[in-house]
């Protein structure tokens, strides 16, 4: 019986121990192996059982037992609730908050979502970066996040919603890019890529919108109030303007260009003042060199020509102000160029409009020339009138001299009558 007995626990402990450590397996219930500290007995045949060697046993099987962390077991689950739990480490860490747990890895860690080792998902962390991984771990699909290059952001592809990546280009809701950045959508009127400054009334920012207004391409300062440069694929044009300004406005298929205008009308339009500066003589012809022209022939009847010219004050009207940025209203002073047109046609031209204007480029010079047809006037009155004054001093000149001969005539004459009268005189007393 003695034995049986001993037998008994001889069978129970070697059940129980495996190298020198505690296996907890009961009935195939097994969840984890723990060290046991302390001394255990083991007996061989026919040893004596004594009561101390088993306390000494009980008594570390029990310290083991104790010691075993707080595992659960829920069916084929098991699940940890006291402390922070390390794999391949002695020292997990924790964030030092009493609702949280962590899971540390020691060396190079990685948890894996599946279980084809030559081809797995996961996440893990290698040189301060957190990388989630598709595919071989070093040459995958991958997302990384940490302290690193900006050219390693991305390694070597990355997905964004529908779009993946292709050949080191990366695409938001595209699976193929075609550029480096590939940004596709449904219309929106905040545009597909949207730069914005949230906390400011006026954001800055880049807007790439293809709403039913037209494809633009707008680039913003402070809000369309402060200022935006934008690019409208459907009527071809580029502008540079706020709110309060037309600004700049180019029309690329005319290439006209318009200063606090929309709707230029030829290749510079400027509604406004201009104004230039510096050494030269401001606004010039491209070319006056005598080699680049043939034909050359004075101007005539410059003088005559101007006199026709008629100078006239008015209104802007709404036709003005539609059609080439005229304040409607607006007082101003000109010509009607269909009364130049009767004088001269090739100084009337007709817009795209079908409005008629003046080309001051013919008109300018006129005034020059008639000032030197006045000037050659002028001189040829000064020698008339020179030689006018230069008869009339000669003609003076003599009739001063007959005019002396004639005193001295009458003189002449006066004497004679005296002598005359004398002698008469003295007939007459010779008589009494």
């Amino acid at each position: 019986m003695q034995k049986d007995k001993i037998q008994f626990f001889k069978s129970i402990f070697r059940g129980f121990l495996l190298g020198g450590g505690f296996f907890l397996g009961f009935f195939s219930t097994a969840l984890l192996a723990v060290a046991v500290n302390g001394t255990i007995k083991t007996w061989t045949s026919g040893e004596t059982l004594y009561a101390s060697d088993l306390n000494t046993t009980i008594n570390s099987l029990k310290t083991a037992i104790e010691g075993i962390p707080n595992w659960t077991k829920n069916g084929s689950n098991a699940y940890y609730t006291d402390g922070n739990v390390g794999i391949g480490t002695s020292d997990p860490k924790s964030d030092g908050t009493t609702n949280r747990k962590q899971l540390s890895f020691g060396g190079f860690g990685a948890i894996w979502l599946n279980n084809d080792s030559s081809n797995p998902f996961g996440i893990d962390t290698v040189s301060n970066k957190l990388r989630i991984f598709a595919g071989a771990v070093f040459n995958s699909f991958q997302i990384q996040l940490g302290n690193m290059a900006v050219s390693d952001v991305f390694t070597p592809y990355m997905t964004i919603g529908d779009g993946v990546s292709n050949r080191n280009y990366v695409g938001i809701g595209t699976s193929s890019p075609k550029a480096v950045l590939d940004v596709r959508g449904t219309a929106n009127s905040n545009g597909q890529l949207y730069v914005y400054n949230s906390t400011a009334s006026n954001g800055s920012g880049i807007v790439m919108d293809s709403a039913s207004g037209g494809a633009t391409l707008s680039i913003l300062s402070g809000g369309v109030t402060k200022g935006a440069y934008q690019y409208h694929v459907t009527n071809d044009t580029l502008s540079m303007q706020n709110n309060s300004s037309n600004g700049v406005f180019l029309k690329l298929s005319s290439g006209q260009v318009g200063i606090n205008t929309i709707s230029p009308s030829q290749a510079l339009h400027i509604v406004g003042d201009a104004c230039t500066t510096g050494t030269s003589s401001g606004i010039t012809a491209c070319a006056s060199d005598r080699r680049l022209k043939n034909n050359i022939q004075p101007i005539q009847n410059a003088l005559d020509t101007i006199l026709k010219f008629k100078p006239v004050s008015f209104t802007w009207n709404e036709k003005a102000k539609e059609n080439f940025g005229y304040e409607n209203g607006q007082k101003d002073i000109g010509v009607i160029a269909q009364d130049f047109e009767k004088i001269n046609p090739e100084w009337v031209e007709t817009t795209k409009s079908g409005f008629k204007r003046v080309k001051d480029g013919f008109t300018k010079w006129y005034p020059i020339k008639a000032i030197q047809e006045l000037k050659s006037l002028f001189d040829s009155k000064n020698v008339e009138l020179a030689n006018n004054i230069s008869l009339l001093q000669s003609e003076n000149e003599i009739l001063k001299k007959e005019l002396t001969q004639l005193k001295q005539q009458n003189k002449n004459f006066q004497l004679s009558l005296e002598k005359i009268n004398k002698k008469l005189e003295g007939m007459n007393y010779a008589k009494r």
